[in-house]
């Protein structure tokens, strides 16, 4: 199993806290647009998903495909999510990265 940074082993999951003064992002956000789905022989939907930016102008700033699972009861469980590489793609200017947990004691101290 890939462990993501900030991930617990263990469960999977991740721990929540808010971000920082640092770690503001841009005031305005791109957000998700759904160009195309794919129905998987295996029971998953692969969409094709582009990042669209109007504040700065930019109809595509990436796509990515995210592969989703519907569950019993109406939910939905979030297989995967990939960057589609291309010379295209632009930068993420908006998202600041988070404080690692040595960054974050740094600026504010332990959160216990």
């Amino acid at each position: 199993m890939l462990i993501h940074p900030g991930q617990n082993p263990e469960d999977g999951t991740y721990e929540y806290k808010p971000r920082g003064f640092y770690e503001v992002e841009y005031p305005e956000y791109p957000f998700p647009e759904v160009v195309k789905y794919t129905e998987n022989s295996d029971g998953t939907i692969t969409l094709t998903v582009n990042v669209v930016f109007p504040y700065a102008g930019i109809f595509k700033v990436y796509s990515h495909e995210v592969v989703v699972r519907h569950l019993e009861g109406g939910g939905v469980q979030y297989v995967s999510n990939r960057i589609i590489p291309s010379d295209e793609n632009q930068e993420g200017i908006w998202h600041k990265p988070r404080l690692t947990p040595a960054q974050w004691e740094e600026m504010y101290g332990s959160m216990e």
